[in-house]
């Protein structure tokens, strides 16, 4: 299979710095696409595992103002979800969620390839930091809060995003998915393997039940460096996989070891989830006859999402040592060694599933 090669950040800041880039800015802004100075400096931000990122720092003057403004462009390599405009559906995610609060705001859309050979989004550059585990934790949960009682109004219809109708199952069918990649691999390891089924069978026999009419959207990828921190301000970032669903099921992706433990050496026992799930229950005003079902949910969804985070790291280790991976990550090749060890699989039983 071809090796796709990433966009350098000189390629970035050879097209981003071209009279087509800024005529297509400038409309974007519902500004006139004449100018006479442009300049736009270029340094990397960040790549996840599908998308890289960069900051613009741009300068442009037209005849009546100058125009100076930090964003992020987002270009994207591929998708989570199997679909072939996913760089536009997250930008619509943006979209709608513009008047939260918490969010970036999107400032346009490229699938036209003309500048370069890649579908690409401008949005809001956000000051500030990642989560920090020991400190920060009760600010994203009132930012989650914010997301998942936003007022979305009619947005279901406008937008054509995802649905999960059964949560759970679907967690399963993905998982399953994903493990396969694992299974028929050469990596193959039975001991292991043995310990995946029993977690995959524990989660099989969850409680399927759900209220649609209660769906809200969700981002489904809850990482500490999902979200942006600036004094008081928490902002969440990363909306490439976010779907209608359950509240429940992020909450539990963020308490999730296999979550906190991704981005630093956080594990939440017991006693802190418990005591999290109140205080977002609390932030979120929910029905207080509520609290037995919601907090039974959400521990239910931490088991689906420890499912999830191992599949998911077995399916990427496989890819990492295949020759036809896009974006390789160091960090991300040396936290999925551990996360496939027997000790933390082992760590994952233990409590979560006993």
């Amino acid at each position: 299979m071809e090796v796709k090669k990433i966009l350098s950040k000189e390629i970035i800041s050879t097209h981003t710095n071209s009279d087509t880039f800024v005529k297509k800015y400038l409309m974007s802004l519902k500004k006139s696409d004449s100018f006479s100075y442009s300049n736009i400096h270029v340094s990397k931000l960040a790549n996840g595992e599908y998308n890289d990122n960069y900051i613009l720092d741009i300068d442009i003057k037209k005849d009546n103002e100058n125009i100076n403004d930090k964003l992020v462009f987002r270009v994207n390599y591929g998708s989570q979800m199997n679909i072939d405009n996913q760089i536009e559906y997250e930008y619509n995610i943006l979209r709608l969620l513009k008047d939260s609060g918490v969010t970036a705001n999107p400032i346009m859309l490229d699938i036209s390839k003309d500048i370069i050979n890649k579908d690409y989004i401008l949005m809001e550059y956000l000051e500030g930091r990642w989560l920090d585990y020991d400190k920060d934790v009760e600010k994203a949960l009132k930012s989650l809060t914010k997301i998942h009682n936003y007022k979305y109004l009619n947005y279901k219809n406008e937008f054509d995003f995802f649905i999960s109708k059964n949560p759970v199952n679907e967690i399963i069918k993905e998982c399953e998915s994903m493990y396969k990649k694992y299974v028929e691999s050469i990596y193959f390891y039975e001991n292991i393997h043995k310990k995946i089924e029993y977690i995959f069978d524990c989660v099989k026999n969850i409680d399927t039940s759900f209220r649609v009419d209660d769906f809200v959207l969700i981002n489904t990828e809850l990482n500490s460096s999902n979200f942006i921190v600036n004094n008081n301000k928490c902002y969440i970032v990363d909306w490439e996989k976010a779907i209608w669903g359950e509240r429940e099921q992020d909450l539990g992706h963020f308490l999730a070891p296999t979550t906190s433990y991704w981005k630093s050496d956080t594990i939440f026992d017991k006693k802190s989830c418990e005591y999290y799930i109140y205080k977002y229950f609390e932030y979120a005003q929910l029905n207080k006859n509520e609290y037995n079902n919601f907090r039974k949910k959400v521990f239910d969804y931490i088991r689906c999402n420890c499912l999830r985070g191992l599949t998911w790291c077995f399916m990427a280790w496989v890819d990492y040592n295949g020759s036809d991976k896009v974006l390789k990550n160091e960090y991300t090749y040396n936290k999925l060694k551990k996360y496939i060890s027997d000790d933390f699989v082992d760590m994952v039983i233990k409590n979560y599933f006993k």
